[in-house]
């Protein structure tokens, strides 16, 4: 669970994505992402980024505005 941009992120145990506004407790699915837990997260303190890294070693970055994966 990380707080970026006034909005919590939030991973489950199956890779699943949620996010939260800062001072509410209504939350969405964003983002299906790695099969398996995320063992870490990074946020771009510039850039609407994260870099994820999961359980099966794939990493990923995430441009978590455009809820879309980037290459």
């Amino acid at each position: 669970m990380i707080l970026a941009n006034k909005k919590w992120y939030i991973q489950d145990a199956k890779g699943r994505i949620y996010v939260m506004a800062y001072n509410s407790d209504i939350y969405q699915c964003v983002e299906e992402f790695h099969q398996g837990s995320i063992n870490d997260i990074v946020t771009s303190p510039n850039h609407n980024y994260a870099l994820t890294i999961g359980e099966n070693g794939m990493i990923k970055s995430w441009d978590y505005c455009r809820k879309v994966v980037v290459s």
